[in-house]
């Protein structure tokens, strides 16, 4: 079910194009498919800080099937039955958050992998098309599933060569809220230790050919991480975008009422 999706994705990043995205906070499968014909290029299924579940999740994948708009999951956290339950769901990706080493990676590439490559288990209950295509999908998932990896921490940034060294992990997602907190300059995203560290990140994806992704916190930042070279980009959630929308209107038909 994912294979296609999940190949749009990543041949855009293999072709160095900027690929947008955002995060799906509010657990509407409503809200999901409105956006699966929108112009963005992902759409992260948040299992850490929403109120999802794991129907919700199965609902979000659902109305998504028919769309471009590749499906991801941030997964509720780095433990090993969290990630087999996303996948065999049939999410195209994974975003892992926290982790914050070499070793921490390894453990979770190998709870993405099948055998050889990994100790994931075969319950491919609706990746694998409810059981009618099981071989192909076992035969397809290890290459085709991207793995992002969330960098939260100054440990993680410190150990960002180490971490990106680990084969089978596609890039890392930057947490810019968790990371500015770690780097004693909480929510404040143009702090030049935060900003420092992020360049830092970048650099290395560089180096080792990995996909650099990051949360962009406002609209500027977007278009400066962009320009920068970062090519996993989320300018914000659904709440968000909701909410700037709304205020953008409510501001512009103010305007054109003449109220002050």
């Amino acid at each position: 079910m994912f294979m296609n999706s999940s190949k749009n994705l990543r041949h855009k990043l293999e072709k160095n194009e900027p690929c947008l995205g955002l995060f799906h906070l509010t657990a509407s499968c409503i809200v999901s498919e409105a956006m699966s014909v929108s112009n963005i290029d992902w759409l992260v299924y948040d299992m850490e800080a929403s109120p999802a579940s794991k129907i919700g999740l199965v609902q979000f994948l659902q109305s998504m099937k028919s769309s471009s708009v590749t499906p991801l999951v941030r997964t509720q956290s780095k433990e090993h039955e969290h990630i087999e339950q996303v996948l065999d769901a049939g999410a195209c990706g994974i975003i892992i958050p926290k982790v914050d080493d070499k070793a921490t990676c390894e453990k979770v590439v190998r709870a993405v992998k099948f055998p050889p490559l990994g100790c994931r288990g075969l319950n491919p209950v609706r990746a694998s098309s409810y059981f009618t295509n099981v071989k192909e999908y076992i035969e397809k998932a290890n290459n085709h599933i991207l793995v992002f990896v969330q960098i939260e921490s100054r440990q993680a940034v410190k150990n960002i060569d180490d971490i990106l060294s680990v084969d089978g992990v596609d890039g890392v997602f930057v947490g810019c809220g968790d990371l500015s907190m770690d780097l004693d300059c909480p929510g404040e995203m143009y702090n030049e230790s935060l900003l420092g560290a992020i360049k830092n990140v970048l650099n290395a994806c560089k180096t080792r050919k990995k996909f650099p992704g990051i949360f962009a916190y406002d609209m500027d930042l977007a278009e400066k991480f962009i320009r920068d070279g970062y090519k996993f980009v989320a300018f914000g959630n659904d709440i968000t975008v909701l909410k700037r929308a709304i205020e953008k209107d409510c501001i512009s038909l103010k305007l054109l009422k003449g109220v002050k």
